[in-house]
């Protein structure tokens, strides 16, 4: 989830939101924000960029998660498929095959959950904070007034945060999904080994 690249349009970007979004007087929220004082929506950027600030945190943070996760499940597939080997070699008349089957069973599972974890980890595109100056000639060209520059701006974050929202909602939905797949995968895996501990006391 590290960040990769900004989209074209800085956060502090009046004349660049409004090449993005063609009319930005026409969004619904321009109107809203627009009613409040300069003093007002200065607040409300204020407060959008430490929210922006959080989401960057976050994401670093459920990046290391992922990696932190996708590395044991790579050490846990590399390990199963060294006990199936051993198992092979100890038991070659096939008696424990059911070990086997169960190893086999949970390489399986700690495999897709650590390209998933690697897959929720992967560089992606992410809103940042800052301005790049250009972005303010197109507002100083059509006139605007500071306030409506400061809506811009507001208006500009609303949308990125969003973004910046769904895109770690969906690697997050990734990782969790690797999560209960292992746990699912270590239950499932034990079903051999409990048919063939049944059977021995049936015996």
């Amino acid at each position: 989830m590290v960040p990769e690249s900004a989209r074209a349009g800085a956060f502090l970007s009046g004349g660049g939101f409004a090449r993005q979004y063609r009319d930005i007087h026409a969004m619904p929220l321009f109107d809203d924000l627009n009613r409040a004082t300069e003093d007002t929506i200065q607040e409300i950027i204020r407060q959008a960029e430490l929210y922006s600030e959080s989401q960057l945190t976050a994401a670093l943070q459920s990046d290391a998660r992922a990696m932190t996760f996708g590395s044991v499940m790579a050490s846990l597939s590399a390990g199963s498929i060294a006990a199936i080997v051993a198992v092979s070699q100890l038991s070659p008349d096939g008696k424990l095959t059911y070990a086997a089957v169960s190893l086999s069973i949970f390489f399986i599972f700690s495999f897709v959950s650590m390209l998933l974890a690697f897959r929720a980890a992967e560089p992606i595109d992410f809103d940042f904070l800052g301005n790049d100056p250009e972005n303010w000639v197109d507002d100083i060209k059509r006139g605007l007034t500071f306030k409506d520059s400061l809506t811009h701006s507001a208006v500009h974050y609303s949308q990125q945060i969003k973004d910046n929202n769904k895109r770690m909602s969906e690697n997050t939905k990734l990782l969790k999904i690797g999560i209960r797949l292992f746990f699912l995968g270590f239950i499932v895996s034990l079903a051999p080994i409990l048919h063939r501990f049944l059977y021995s006391i049936q015996l």
